[in-house]
């Protein structure tokens, strides 16, 4: 499963902590904190790097409301 959905590893460096505190942390919460499958969602999708396949892979495994709103937030709402 490593492999297959993002066996490179995930890179903590490529993640904004303070842009995710300051301007999701309402959708972080729901997803991190309440949330196991989006929390899986997300690490799935942290670890894909980019790639569009292993991203679909993990949204169609683990995708929910809670993981689109986080996703939305970060990406489309404060790149």
């Amino acid at each position: 499963l490593s492999d297959k959905y993002g066996g490179k590893g995930f890179d903590s460096s490529l993640v904004d902590q303070t842009c995710l505190v300051d301007k999701c942390s309402l959708q972080a919460k729901a997803c991190l904190a309440d949330d196991p499958s989006c929390r899986k969602g997300l690490t799935c999708t942290a670890k894909c790097l980019g790639d569009n396949s292993c991203i679909t892979g993990c949204m169609a495994r683990y995708g929910n409301k809670q993981l689109d709103q986080l996703l939305k937030c970060t990406v489309e709402d404060h790149e």
